[in-house]
């Protein structure tokens, strides 16, 4: 039963042992606060980079190491200066997000370069696109930042894919989305956001917001696009071996409707602070008549993500005509509310040249969306015109 006049003592110890615990946790929280800002949205992690080898990958029309870094803003890009002349900027999924393609070779990117040629000054692109966002999250994004970036002079919002896989994903019926502005929400756009630290609950210490930072940031590093692009030749015999399910979708007028919506919010919530909004199409190689280029599209999983077991996989037709008509309702929103629109999916959709799979740009793909997008805001807002 041991010693008792030695409990005392023990006891002593382990109360001191609890204090200093928590004097340490109290100093370290205390100086997390202080490093970390506490009044961003983010939708990446300041400051950190990423690298990925897509040559390792055998990832078609991408050459060479990608290197991504992310600015002080949470954007991809190059940082804003004070004598940028104009200001842009993207938001989308990762067909904005260009994950493979390095700094200096995303379509953002070169869409600055190809208006600082033409307006004689340098044109700032910022690139919110991240893995994943759907228009609803375009909604989200753009609610927190439309403020903080102002002025902006443009905003390019590419939509649809993510929104079709959806549509698939749930066989037609996708569930009713979160408010755009709720908690939830919220944490699943933003890596980053504004700290109201407090001590209980844990979650809400500024301790866990690093670690959620810092997981972040990781996650960023690999996102859907794994470092070395290894993960889409599984993804591409998971499709070839799974069953192909002969579902005849209807998408739900409900959330055709609901699309078009958030688009015509976003569209209005930038004009409403005196900037240009553009609205995108998007394109795909599954109509190219390409058969080997094919061979490289993984998409159109039904019940579950490719790598949580779906149930089988839609024939891409299946997939052509959901995002077929969500690129339809893009274009009435554009017409609705006076957007100017760059329809990609009539240019591009197709031309196996564009894409390393279903959707994602190539270096060719990026340039071409890049010139497109150019030539349609040069001739659509005079601020953007050769001087």
């Amino acid at each position: 039963m041991g010693d008792p006049a030695r409990r005392p003592t023990l006891r002593r110890r382990l109360a001191a042992l609890a204090l200093g615990s928590a004097c340490a946790l109290g100093v370290a929280e205390g100086v997390v606060r202080l490093q970390l800002r506490t009044d961003l949205f983010a939708v990446r992690v300041p400051g950190s980079e990423v690298v990925m080898h897509p040559e390792a990958g055998g990832l078609t029309g991408i050459e060479g190491t990608s290197v991504q870094r992310i600015t002080s803003l949470g954007l991809r890009g190059r940082e804003r200066a004070p004598d940028d002349a104009l200001s842009i900027l993207c938001v989308g999924g990762s067909t904005t997000a260009c994950e493979y393609l390095s700094d200096g070779e995303t379509w953002p990117d070169l869409l600055g370069s190809e208006l600082s040629e033409t307006v004689g000054e340098t044109v700032w692109v910022g690139n919110a696109g991240t893995s994943g966002q759907r228009a609803i999250d375009h909604v989200t994004t753009l609610g927190q930042l439309l403020d903080p970036l102002a002025p902006l002079d443009a905003v390019v919002v590419l939509a649809g894919i993510n929104d079709a896989s959806h549509v698939v994903l749930h066989r037609g019926t996708p569930p009713a989305d979160p408010p755009p502005a709720s908690g939830g929400q919220l944490a699943r756009v933003f890596a980053v956001r504004p700290l109201e630290p407090a001590l209980w609950p844990l979650s809400r210490t500024a301790l866990a917001q690093a670690l959620h930072r810092l997981r972040r940031a990781r996650w960023d590093a690999a996102a859907l696009e794994d470092p070395e692009g290894s993960a889409y030749a599984t993804r591409r015999e998971l499709r070839d071996r799974g069953p192909e399910l002969e579902l005849a979708l209807n998408l739900e007028p409900a959330f055709e409707r609901a699309y078009r919506e958030h688009l015509e919010w976003c569209v209005l919530a930038t004009r409403r602070r005196g900037a240009t909004a553009v609205l995108v199409t998007q394109p795909t190689l599954w109509s190219t008549e390409d058969a080997s280029a094919l061979d490289r599209c993984w998409f159109g999983w039904v019940d579950a993500l490719p790598w949580d077991g779906p149930t089988g996989y839609v024939r891409l037709e299946v997939l052509r005509t959901v995002l077929s008509r969500l690129n339809s309702a893009t274009r009435a929103a554009a017409a609705t509310t006076g957007a100017l629109l760059v329809d990609l999916e009539r240019s591009l959709d197709g031309d196996a040249s564009a894409f390393y799979d279903d959707c994602h740009f190539t270096e060719a793909g990026a340039a071409r969306v890049a010139e497109e997008i150019a030539a349609v805001l040069s001739a659509g807002d005079r601020a953007f015109r050769s001087r």
